[in-house]
């Protein structure tokens, strides 16, 4: 699926299709539709059929190809992810491995045994005598011998062989993945574009949930439903209901250190907005709340906390505690704070 705001870009992908680079790395902010775009691009280049001129074509859905690819049995695409993210929350549980009284969650990362699986598979010829697609998403997912596994094929790919590579956190790749690739940005939509979108697809909040998740209008519209928002509004109420730093490190572990460390960033750079220029740019809506914060917050401090943040984030998918994780980063956060309460 193409979004309306990337459709500037799709075009563009169609135009280099004749000349498109072994290696593409799709980045930017969550939420802005590039693994969908990828897989787009992947239907594109496995097709045997595609419609319009060169240039300009599309997926034609109905060839063997595309049947394949839409069915997710294409022998000539390589999807990898890490397991937890492939995944429906009812099967998590049961994904789940007991060794004596402890059960293993599934991965958090891309595992360096699915690229060597990948790499295995594409050393002989293609299937379908057309192009062989792999997909990696996220791309920051893999640690370093991971990534490196995945080096040698994007330093000498097989004939026909295209890598895409979708990243939200492009810099935590390494440099020698990064410089291996086509670099394609994907940035948020403007302000009035994103909120009429939502509002055509029944968000009755639009402007409201848009600011909330940072502008990615995809994360906005998932917020409808029990996801982020619910878990979000929670972390709301209990940091600003008179709150103690335990109970507050309590919301944090209930919603798990990827959200957590997520939405403290906005919430820190609102208060730090609000009390250096009177501005609010992810909750609008709760000005009363925020400002005796921002009043009583050591400004020095919380930018500080600000910047420690990017570091719990590079973490956040694998900390090696999350109960203490969530402590540290309550108790940190009440030192900034700590005259409002």
């Amino acid at each position: 699926m193409i979004y309306p705001w990337n459709e500037r870009i799709w075009a563009e992908f169609r135009r280099r299709l004749p000349a498109l680079p072994h290696a593409v790395l799709l980045h930017g902010p969550r939420g802005t539709g590039k693994f969908e775009f990828a897989r787009s691009a992947a239907g594109l280049l496995l097709c045997n059929s595609p419609t319009g001129p060169a240039g300009e074509g599309e997926a034609c859905g109905t060839c063997a190809a595309c049947r394949l690819y839409t069915g997710g049995n294409h022998p000539d695409f390589f999807g990898v992810q890490p397991e937890a993210d492939t995944l429906e929350d009812t099967e998590t549980e049961e994904a789940g491995q007991t060794t004596g009284d402890r059960r293993k969650k599934p991965s958090t990362q891309i595992l360096i045994e699915q690229i060597r699986e990948v790499v295995a598979s594409i050393q002989s010829g293609s299937h379908q005598g057309g192009r062989r697609v792999i997909l990696i998403s996220p791309a920051e997912a893999m640690n370093t011998a991971t990534a490196n596994a995945l080096l040698k094929t994007l330093e000498e790919p097989p004939a026909q062989t295209i890598v895409l590579l979708v990243a939200h956190e492009a810099a935590r790749l390494l440099p020698t993945i990064r410089s291996r690739c086509q670099a394609v940005g994907f940035t948020e939509p403007d302000r009035e574009s994103a909120i009429a979108w939502l509002a055509k697809n029944g968000i009755q909040d639009a402007a409201a949930r848009l600011a909330l998740f940072g502008g990615a209008p995809l994360t906005a519209l998932e917020s409808a439903g029990d996801g982020p928002g619910l878990e979000v509004r929670a972390l709301i109420d209990r940091f600003t209901g008179a709150p103690d730093a335990l109970t507050c490190a309590d919301a944090l572990a209930s919603v798990g250190p990827p959200v957590a460390v997520d939405w403290l960033q906005r919430w820190t750079s609102d208060i730090l907005l609000y009390r250096l220029c009177g501005r609010i740019r992810y909750h609008p809506d709760l000005e009363v709340r925020l400002a005796p914060l921002a009043r009583a917050a050591d400004a020095s401090a919380l930018f500080d906390y600000w910047r420690s943040l990017h570091g719990y984030r590079r973490i956040a998918r694998h900390p090696v505690n999350p109960r203490l994780y969530a402590e540290r980063l309550a108790l940190d956060y009440f030192e900034c704070v700590r005259g409002a309460q």
